[in-house]
């Protein structure tokens, strides 16, 4: 896990850790805890996709779904900036999608 790096959202109440996963023989590691970020997808921060994404559950990533468009989403890094996302749009998909 990265040191300190965590992932809020204020709208739905969620604060969580961030760490860092791979894909391994096809495989998308997750964390069981908190957000699993991409190791090879960027940074957050940067100016290219940032790929983070975790357990359907309602201790973790499941209340995404309550997003609206508007709310505000904030990356905290180890180097204790925070970097600010907005929701543009919200779809629901299925496993084979």
């Amino acid at each position: 896990m990265y040191s300190g790096v965590e992932i809020s959202i204020a709208s739905i109440n969620l604060n969580l850790p961030v760490e860092q996963s791979n894909i391994i023989d096809g495989q998308w590691q997750i964390s069981d805890y908190g957000v699993s970020h991409l190791a090879s997808s960027a940074r957050p921060g940067s100016y290219n996709n940032v790929v983070m994404y975790g357990h359907n559950k309602d201790s973790l990533l499941g209340p995404i779904r309550w997003l609206e468009e508007g709310d505000k989403i904030v990356v905290k890094t180890e180097d204790d900036q925070s970097h600010f996302y907005k929701v543009t749009q919200t779809s629901i998909i299925t496993p084979d999608q």
